[in-house]
């Protein structure tokens, strides 16, 4: 048995082909039927498997392979909530754990029972756990029963947005003014009622004295709102954040917040349950969640693809897995 990137394969010397070696895909029960010669070098060999795209890279250490990959067993529960952001990051996790054995489920939850369900046991992990700050409240109360994992990365940042055409309106503090108000409807589009974004603008209005109304829908019904005013060029503002597909689509600025109503730029953190690094099977896929590292900007690629192109998370997810071969390696290396 031998590792390469997070699929295994049975090398099996076939001496009436010669000097070569036949692979079989363990994980896709898949007959490469291919020989590869024995040298003193490397012989990189491509085949399209259904719909996946793998590059096998294969280096013969001593006429075997040095090391074994890692390997889970049985079931977890990753949570996600009604966020993009979210949604990629636990596709990807999908289906790197898929390929390392386990069978994987997802629980959709409101962000305060998300936290409770984990620290209940009745989930296993969760993909976005924005902290020191942005998730503060939910970690102070839930976090002895928690272990957070990661960063995934720590570019994550949350505010109230504006389009860069508003020349004149760059700070909360602008907003103050009665006519500039006027502008923007007296509003700031928001979405679910009680989320950490949301909280944290409501404290902006109390902070800066606005006589600004948030509105409470979903993101969908958010961005259907602020879309339309954005391509006309019409004044609007409403919750945002990063990494998310609309940095790259339009061109839009945070409002200053001089009196921090919002947090600083948090780490995403990977929140798994009290005692999962313990329990038997596990291991791999606590190593893998604790290793795993992709950037703010690859996120929001992956949610544009989503977003804007309409593909699924899930085939977003596996391209960009089958694409990274050696990110992959790395996030499992030693697992």
């Amino acid at each position: 048995m031998c590792r390469y990137a997070n699929t295994c394969y049975l090398v099996e010397q076939r001496p009436e082909l010669g000097e070569g070696i036949v692979l079989y895909n363990l994980q896709n029960s898949y007959n490469l039927q291919n020989t590869v010669g024995i040298g003193e070098g490397m012989t990189i060999l491509r085949r399209q498997i259904g719909w996946i795209s793998l590059m096998l890279t294969l280096m013969l250490v001593s006429g075997a392979c040095a090391s074994s990959s890692p390997e889970g067993s049985g079931e977890i529960t990753l949570a996600t909530e009604e966020f993009l952001d979210t949604e990629v990051v636990t596709s990807v996790h999908d289906a790197v754990l898929s390929d390392l054995g386990y069978t994987v489920e997802w629980t959709t939850l409101d962000i305060g029972l998300i936290y409770q369900a984990i620290s209940d046991g009745d989930i296993d992990a969760y993909a976005s756990g924005w902290l020191p700050t942005g998730h503060a409240d939910y970690w102070d109360v839930h976090g002895p029963a928690l272990e957070q994992l990661g960063p995934l990365h720590e570019e994550a940042h949350a505010g109230t947005c504006v389009p860069q055409s508003e020349t004149d309106v760059n700070s909360f503090e602008d907003l103050q003014d009665e006519a500039t108000a006027a502008r923007f409807d007296n509003v700031i589009v928001g979405h679910f009622a009680g989320s950490a974004t949301m909280l944290r603008t409501d404290d902006a209005i109390d902070i800066y004295g606005l006589d600004f109304d948030v509105l409470e829908s979903s993101v969908a019904a958010m961005m259907a709102e602020v879309s339309p005013k954005l391509e006309a060029g019409e004044p609007v503002a409403w919750v945002c954040w990063e990494p998310m597909w609309w940095w790259a689509r339009w061109d839009i600025k945070f409002l200053e917040d001089p009196q921090g109503a919002y947090p600083e730029a948090d780490g995403v953190f990977q929140i798994v349950r009290d005692g999962f690094k313990d329990e038997e099977g596990m291991e791999a896929a606590y190593c893998y969640l604790d290793n795993v590292r992709f950037s703010a900007d690859e996120t929001s690629e992956m949610m544009r693809l989503v977003g804007e192109e309409g593909q699924t998370s899930a085939d977003v997810a596996r391209a960009f897995v089958d694409d990274h071969p050696d990110r992959v390696a790395e996030w499992i290396a030693g697992c």
